[in-house]
């Protein structure tokens, strides 16, 4: 009796089974190099997330450390305001501030306010720039 042959032979469906499983493992290689790029990347923006959002806050604070100065002696704050790194710019009833607040190593958050005084009180605040960019050394 004779024996019958399949179409496909031992060594061609071996070979096909090797090249499967390469196949296979270099995808998962690229998709754990992907994963880990990825992870990477959003640890840094979380990091300069927080960054900013500390910034954001330590600028308020000096705002609001500002406008109290200014309250409370609106004719000798300028000088002080100045010594803090602040800008102050008067034009009549209105004042604008100008300042800086570090974000990192190579962001900074660029602040310009503009203050509406009625009598020695603050009654107004607008936000004329209130914007983050890369840090001019």
């Amino acid at each position: 009796m004779t024996e019958r042959k399949g179409t496909l032979s031992v060594g061609a469906v071996s070979i096909f089974l090797i090249f499967t499983v390469l196949l296979l493992v270099t995808f998962s290689l690229l998709a754990l190099a992907v994963a880990r790029t990825d992870e990477k990347q959003s640890e840094r923006a979380s990091q300069t997330t927080a960054a900013y959002y500390a910034a954001d806050t330590a600028a308020w604070e000096k705002l609001d450390a500002a406008v109290k100065a200014l309250e409370s002696d609106p004719g000798g704050a300028g000088a002080a305001l100045e010594a803090e790194g602040i800008g102050l710019e008067r034009a009549g009833d209105a004042a604008v501030l100008s300042f800086e607040t570090p974000v990192s190593d190579v962001l900074t958050l660029y602040s310009r306010v503009r203050l509406t005084f009625g009598g020695n009180a603050v009654v107004g605040v607008a936000i004329e720039s209130w914007r983050c960019a890369p840090a001019q050394n």
